[in-house]
């Protein structure tokens, strides 16, 4: 498996956010400079591992992730750390910062890219940037998410639950 890929859609037509994919190795390869600029939406695909799972939480809540969607073996636990970690930042700066998380254990690949696409906008312009960020090999179907990003409109219209 090559390093990493990233890839850049250009702007969903629907709701004007830009698309991107970044695809990474393992966990260490995360590092903010190949993160969206802040704030943004993020589908993390990936089968956590406790060992780097600080690592990833950092990463993203660093880079400004507002939202983050996870997808992948153990999946609940990244949802559930990143949760108490902004709590604890929180606490630890006196502030009080949200960021919206989900797990998607039961979900198939085309239930959490639509879920991405769809319904993690906000309504405060601009439109946050999504990311698809898969670490290691999650999906099974690696062309359809990329189909998906491409051609977001198309897959939206195509979409059936549970497919």
């Amino acid at each position: 498996m090559p390093a990493g890929i990233a890839r850049s859609f250009g702007i969903d037509p629907a709701n004007g956010r830009e698309l991107r994919y970044l695809q990474i190795a393992k966990p260490l390869d995360l590092r903010g400079e190949l993160l969206p600029p802040a704030p943004f939406v993020c589908l993390v695909a990936w089968h956590v591992e406790r060992a780097t799972i600080d690592h990833v939480v950092a990463a993203l809540l660093d880079a400004g992730a507002s939202c983050v969607s996870a997808f992948g073996r153990d999946c609940g636990l990244l949802h559930d750390w990143i949760d108490e970690t902004v709590v604890m930042r929180n606490i630890d700066r006196d502030r009080d910062d949200h960021v919206m998380t989900q797990w998607h254990d039961q979900d198939t690949q085309d239930d959490v890219l639509h879920f991405a696409l769809r319904d993690t906008g906000f309504d405060e312009p601009p439109p946050r940037p999504l990311l698809v960020l898969e670490i290691g090999e999650v999906f099974a179907d690696r062309e359809r998410v990329l189909a998906a990003l491409s051609d977001p409109v198309a897959f939206a219209a195509g979409y059936e639950p549970g497919d």
